[in-house]
């Protein structure tokens, strides 16, 4: 009796020892695995980051803004995951395999040959099934981010939608897009229901036999029922780890597609490393041409645009008038050479172009923050004298009383600002900045008369190189150079020199005049 509560003691004792030891195991598997998910973490994240800082600035503009986000959520939550969650299971699972295996071997070896054959089948079926949905899992995945895509588009624009009478329309395309996603999924499901049914039969059959093998092996007295009981348990972990192959197939190659897009996005051009500088003179363009999408939209530019003057840029709509002003700032890469006063574009860093030139669209960029970060991006406070001039120059000064908190509101889209208020704050803001160029595209589309004039004044009186696209014949006359962009050329002009002469010209100037256009169909 006291021998065999010695033996209970024994046990219990090795028993809790064990325990404590899988606890430890665990506490500082667990503390390794955080430690690394928090660094991947970090490290993938800052990673994406810098590269999204660094990115050329022409390429910047051709990324889908939607693919950068899902690069930056989906995508990195999956490659994360993966080592937090699925690499660990993974391991576990070869481990668990492993183990069991050696054990079956050692009770009994035929057993072990089948369980090895088995495990070989399994794994068979499962490397096919992960080749099989490697092409597929892509498929879906793509399929399921422009389904995410037209989703959000009509929860964000659904009040234009509905003014416009397109909900229909909308509805199909998400609908179209469902069917193909759906059918995807269904291939997807098909190679899934395939391993599941081949694993089950390979389950299902293994209990007679390995009981009928035990048998045997037991009326030889080469078994006791204790080691086949231990086998059959042995037979459960393998064959329910290794129907687990196939989910974790699937979850390589998500990790696989994540991975994938990430490094696509990592390898994309940066901005060469190239000292920052000042800029000062005049913008020279040199047997300029420029292309895009292997067309031609302008070629052979020769001119000579002077520091501190003021320029129209007119054309008709597709003559290259936007392409000229963003090839400027650096959005897209042509032939020839841009000077700004002795300096090649091509030689100085993106930074320095950002940081003298200024590039003001017809649709502008506002962030959800008040009208005075929006204009100072919180450089200054609402005293400062700079403040206050841009505000005037810009017919902002008089309309701050209509903001329930003048400088202060913040803009959302609930702030119901006109189009005309948000031409304005985005002048504004470019005249804050204090850059030497000034190119607007279309930005006075949404003004009153009354106040374009003014604005329009205002400009005239500042000393900085101003471009400006337009086909707005009360922005025309104001400026006595005229960029006349026609036949992919550009040609620089006087408005004396073609108002009565060029019939083209006068064509645009006419139709802006809001005259009938029949005489020149």
């Amino acid at each position: 009796d006291n021998n065999l509560s010695t033996k209970l003691i024994v046990i219990c004792i090795f028993l809790f020892t064990i325990n404590i030891f899988k606890s430890l195991v665990n506490f500082f598997r667990n503390k390794i695995v955080s430690k690394f998910k928090v660094q991947i973490n970090k490290n993938v994240r800052e990673k994406i980051l810098a590269k999204t800082e660094k990115i050329r600035y022409l390429n910047f503009f051709e990324i889908d803004k939607n693919k950068v986000i899902q690069r930056t959520t989906v995508d990195i939550n999956t490659f994360i995951s993966f080592f937090d969650v699925e690499l660990i299971m993974l391991f576990d699972l070869v481990f668990v395999i492993i183990f069991a295996i050696k054990n079956t071997f050692n009770l009994n070896y035929a057993i072990g040959i089948y369980f090895s054959i088995i495990i070989l089948l399994l794994i068979t079926a499962s490397i096919i099934y992960f080749k099989k949905s490697k092409h597929i899992t892509e498929e879906t995945v793509k399929a399921n981010e422009e389904l995410i895509f037209l989703e959000n588009n009509l929860i964000k624009n659904i009040r234009m939608i509905k003014m416009y009478g397109k909900e229909e329309e909308e509805k199909r395309k998400f609908l179209d897009k469902s069917k193909i996603y759906n059918r995807k999924k269904e291939k997807m499901l098909k190679g899934t229901v395939f391993y599941h049914i081949f694993s089950h039969i390979l389950n299902i059959s293994s209990v007679p036999i390995v009981v009928t093998i035990g048998g045997i092996f037991i009326a030889t007295k080469q078994l006791s029922f204790g080691d086949l009981a231990a086998i059959l348990q042995y037979r459960g972990d393998i064959l329910e780890k290794c129907s687990k192959l196939e989910e974790k197939y699937r979850e390589i190659n998500q990790f696989y597609i994540a991975y994938k897009n990430l490094e696509k996005f990592i390898n994309l051009p940066e901005d060469a490393e190239k000292d920052q500088c000042k800029l000062e003179g005049n913008i020279i363009l040199k047997n300029v041409s420029i292309y895009i999408n292997n067309n031609i939209i302008l070629k052979n530019l020769n001119l000579v645009l002077k520091q501190g003057k003021k320029y129209v840029l007119v054309g008709d709509n597709g003559a290259g008038k936007s392409v000229l002003l963003k090839t400027i700032l650096g959005m897209y890469e042509y032939t020839g050479e841009i000077f700004i006063g002795d300096k090649n574009l091509k030689d100085i860093n993106s930074r320095t172009i950002i940081n003298e030139v200024c590039l003001v669209n017809q649709e502008n960029y506002l962030f959800n923050t008040s009208i005075l970060e929006n204009i100072t991006f919180g450089k200054v406070g609402k005293n400062d004298i700079k403040f206050s001039n841009v505000l005037k120059i810009s017919q902002l000064y008089n309309e701050l009383p209509k903001f329930n908190k003048r400088v202060n509101t913040i803009i959302n889209e609930n702030s119901n600002l006109s189009g005309g208020q948000k031409q304005r704050i985005a002048i504004a803001r470019a005249l804050y900045q204090d850059k030497k160029y000034l190119l607007f595209d279309d930005t006075f589309s949404k003004l009153d008369y009354i106040t374009k004039n003014k604005i329009l004044d205002n400009l005239t009186k500042i000393e900085k190189t101003i471009i400006i696209a337009t086909h707005d014949y009360q922005v025309i006359q104001k400026f006595e150079n005229v960029l006349l962009a026609k036949d992919k050329k550009v040609r620089l002009l006087t408005n004396n020199e073609v108002t009565k002469k060029n019939d083209y010209y006068k064509k645009i100037i006419d139709i802006s005049k809001n005259k009938l256009g029949e005489e020149y169909e």
